[in-house]
């Protein structure tokens, strides 16, 4: 009796190419480095913001002119500042171009004369801005900055005056989220208004768009 052959030998005897193993070669680099990247880092950073706005307090600290004969002492009260910055974002890195407006009141006595007054200055500054967002997306984005500015002092004594000046600085934004961060900011300036000198130490609450 005469069997025919089953098809899988009937093929094995008529085709000559060999089976092929199972390949072993590595999944591509490419694919491998994907893996291994953060979540975050993958699919986008979830700081990104095209602008933000600032709102916040400065606790300052400085010296100026007070126009008075003898001792005197000045009263700084708490600043108030807003902050507006457009960014351009390279990778991990963003420059943005800022423009700022600061209020601050003081009250200048005189041990010397019984004279007291208060001042009023409002400062419109416009500068850079420097960030580093990182590679791996963290929470806190730390950033330098520097700029001029244009203040105006205000008086109800001798103190009124008005200059340019400059300033430099940096701080954290320490985002709550991918549109909202707090941000502690530590500046110093010099303006040509009454001499001015200041440290400005501030906590702001920022949104970004």
């Amino acid at each position: 009796m005469f069997f025919a052959p089953a098809p899988l030998f009937l093929s094995l005897a008529t085709d000559p190419t060999p089976l092929s193993a199972p390949s072993l070669e590595p999944a591509p680099l490419a694919a491998r480095l994907a893996a291994a990247t953060p979540q975050e880092r993958r699919y986008g950073y979830a700081w990104n913001p095209s602008w933000t706005v600032s709102l916040g307090a400065y606790q300052i600290d400085g010296d100026f002119d007070t126009f008075l004969a003898g001792p005197s002492d000045v009263d700084r009260d708490l600043g108030f500042a807003v902050d507006f910055v457009i960014y351009n974002w390279e990778g991990e890195r963003g420059m943005g171009l800022e423009l700022g407006l600061a209020r601050t009141t003081s009250t200048v006595s005189s041990s010397g004369v019984g004279t007291d007054y208060d001042l009023e200055s409002y400062r419109l500054s416009a500068g850079v801005r420097l960030a580093d967002r990182g590679t791996d997306d963290p929470f806190w984005i730390p950033f330098a900055r520097a700029g001029v500015n244009y203040q105006t002092d205000d008086s109800s004594g001798a103190g009124d005056a008005d200059g340019f000046g400059w300033y430099i600085g940096g701080g954290v934004d320490f985002r709550l989220g991918s549109h909202f961060a707090l941000t502690p900011s530590l500046l110093y300036g010099e303006n040509q208004a009454n001499n001015t000198t200041e440290w400005m130490f501030g906590l702001l609450g920022t949104l970004a768009f």
